[in-house]
């Protein structure tokens, strides 16, 4: 596989939503625990309904904790990603891969395949799952690959 056209640097969407999962998450795990605390009302006891004889239990210090865990990790972690991506969507360029390999096991319409790309006459792989109606073992698809780390890729 060469790649001899010369690289084009990938102009990034205006807005990503790749976060949004762990804002959510944490959001909820706030929501949980200010329930709880203010208004007594205990949602997941919604979700889990008790049987007779079942001893209660106050969840509000299990929600705080794991609220404040969550936050503590989870925006540290999800501003650390952000930054990866846009870092790599400002000096990646883009790149052309081939499937070389795809998995029989289908989730969701999706497959687990491996993507196989040359930077500089070393070839480089990365897994992801794709759309298993949309892409063969053979098939190409675009890669934006950091020039300076080319382990460090996404499939676009």
């Amino acid at each position: 596989m060469d790649n001899d056209k010369p690289h084009k640097p990938f102009v990034a969407p205006k807005a990503g939503y790749a976060h949004w999962g762990a804002t959510l998450g944490i959001a909820t795990l706030w929501v949980l625990y200010l329930f709880n605390a203010m208004f007594h009302i205990d949602l997941i006891a919604f979700m889990h309904p008790s049987q007779p004889g079942d001893v209660k239990v106050d969840m509000t210090p299990v929600s705080l904790v794991l609220a404040i865990v969550a936050t503590v990790v989870g925006v540290p972690w999800s501003i650390a990603r952000a930054k990866k991506r846009r870092r790599l969507e400002s000096t990646g360029v883009r790149i052309d891969g081939k499937v070389v390999a795809k998995s029989p096991l289908r989730k969701y319409g999706m497959a687990p395949c491996t993507i196989a790309y040359t930077v500089d006459g070393k070839e480089y792989r990365i897994k992801k799952d794709l759309l298993s109606k949309s892409h063969d073992v053979g098939d190409t698809v675009q890669i934006l690959s950091d020039p300076a780390n080319p382990n460090t890729s996404r499939v676009l």
